[in-house]
């Protein structure tokens, strides 16, 4: 059923341009390194092809688990090479984040887990992303080209 309704999805994203899906829950389509089904990679894999669709990074942890950058640095490393920094955003989850972390827990290890990019690329994973994306701060009635 999931492939179905992938592929559904991906057909209707190709065919209007126009649309700008916003893919969410990362870790929830991302394949944990202890898993075998390699089928949600490739499920972000096909929603990175399109050039329209963007990547909300949340949703990460392991339930039952406290949130840790050890297990999710590989998560959010293998989104950034999917789809990019340049359609990538970091977003909270909360409160359903909140079985897994605090949010300064889970914010503190998006900072830790770029702490080694380009400064604007910090910047544009953590607000400019979401700003371009969201349009927010632009007036009213006038749209992106």
């Amino acid at each position: 059923l999931f492939a179905v309704c992938r592929n559904r999805a991906i057909d209707m994203i190709r065919k209007d341009r126009r649309m700008k899906p916003m893919t969410e829950a990362t870790a929830a389509t991302l394949e944990r390194p202890s898993g075998g089904n390699d089928e949600p990679g490739a499920a972000m894999e096909a929603a990175a092809a399109q050039d329209n669709v963007a990547l909300k990074v949340s949703g990460l942890g392991i339930r039952g688990q406290p949130w840790r950058l050890a297990d999710n640095a590989a998560v959010i490393r293998e989104a950034l090479a999917i789809f990019g920094s340049g359609r990538c955003l970091f977003a909270s989850n909360y409160p359903v984040d909140s079985l897994v972390g605090e949010y300064r827990t889970i914010i503190g290890g998006f900072r830790e887990a770029t702490r080694a990019l380009a400064p604007e690329v910090v910047a544009a994973l953590f607000h400019d992303n979401a700003a371009r994306i969201y349009r927010v701060g632009r007036k009213q009635g006038r749209h992106p080209t």
